[in-house]
C-alpha cells in the first residue's frame, strides 16, 4: 500500500526532473489506509507492506503502522523505504 507520494531523497530512478506531487487532497488519508487493510485482511490476505515515494515522511506513519500490526490475521508488516 502506497502511503504517500512524497520523498526528500530525490533519487533519480523514480524522481522525475520535474516531479509534480499530487494535491494533499488526493491522498488517501490515515483512516482510509487503515479501512483499506482492514479489508485486505478480511479477504485473507496475510502480508501487508508499506511503501511510497518514502514512507517515512508520511505523518502519523508509526500510528497506522501499529494499527494494522495488531489486525487479527495479519502475519507480516512491512516498510519498504
Amino acid at each position: 500500500m502506497s502511503v504517500t507520494d512524497r520523498c526528500d531523497f530525490r533519487c533519480v530512478y523514480c524522481m522525475a526532473e520535474d516531479m509534480q506531487f499530487l494535491h494533499r487532497q488526493s491522498i488517501l488519508t490515515l483512516e482510509e489506509l487503515f479501512q483499506i487493510a482492514q479489508q485486505f485482511v478480511a479477504l485473507g490476505v496475510q502480508k501487508i507492506r508499506l511503501t511510497g515515494g518514502e514512507p517515512l515522511v508520511r505523518n502519523g506513519i508509526v500510528k497506522l503502522c501499529g494499527q494494522i500490526a495488531a489486525l487479527p490475521g495479519l502475519r507480516e508488516l512491512c516498510i519498504s523505504t
